[in-house]
């Protein structure tokens, strides 16, 4: 199986032309829909449309993933995120980041689609 590749070598998660690269078995390129955070000890990437878009699907079914970021490839295992509340812990982190549009889901209430697809980047 192919590794899944996303690029990301600027603090918004876009190259300079403004878009994210994932590679697995397919190529796509996007200007939005892919989300790539930080706590500082962790790194979390998230689809905004869920676990529909086909690059959550292939980081599920290849077990690894080459982030390029600022020049460089690194070999990472992204563990899917399943808990509840670090799933909405990640969303907190992608607001302080992204915006006020982004918006964690409360306990109790269904996991919004962000929250059902983040990942955290190991090393690999």
């Amino acid at each position: 199986m192919s590794a899944t590749t996303a690029e990301d070598p600027t603090t918004k998660g876009t190259d300079a032309a403004g878009r994210c690269m994932v590679r697995g078995s397919y190529r796509m390129k996007f200007n939005r829909g892919i989300w790539i955070s930080t706590d500082g000890a962790h790194l979390y990437i998230r689809s905004g449309e869920g676990m529909k878009r086909q690059w959550p699907q292939n980081f599920l079914s290849s077990g690894e993933a080459t982030l390029r970021m600022a020049g460089k490839s690194i070999k990472v295992k992204p563990r899917h995120v399943t808990d509840p509340d670090e799933a909405r812990a990640t969303s907190r982190i992608a607001r302080e980041k992204y915006g006020s549009f982004i918006k964690p889901s409360k306990p109790g209430e269904p996991l919004t689609k962000g929250e059902q697809a983040v990942f955290e980047l190991l090393p690999g």
